[in-house]
């Protein structure tokens, strides 16, 4: 049985890859994830991307 702890630094570990999965996407050289984008993730699948609403406005359109 995972002590609390352990099911913390898992949760923890998951949330940096998902943010840093995002990054990559907002910063490729070739195809980044856009203003528009991101809006229409957020309104699809708002308990995934919603958390990444901030990013709205910040990226390129």
């Amino acid at each position: 049985m995972k002590t609390q702890k352990e099911i913390f630094w898992e949760a923890h570990k998951r949330i940096a890859e998902a943010d840093r999965h995002v990054m990559e996407l907002a910063r490729h050289p070739t195809n980044p994830l856009t203003n528009s984008d991101l809006e229409t993730l957020v309104n699809r699948y708002p308990e995934r991307w919603g958390r990444y609403r901030g990013l709205i406005g910040k990226l390129p359109n």
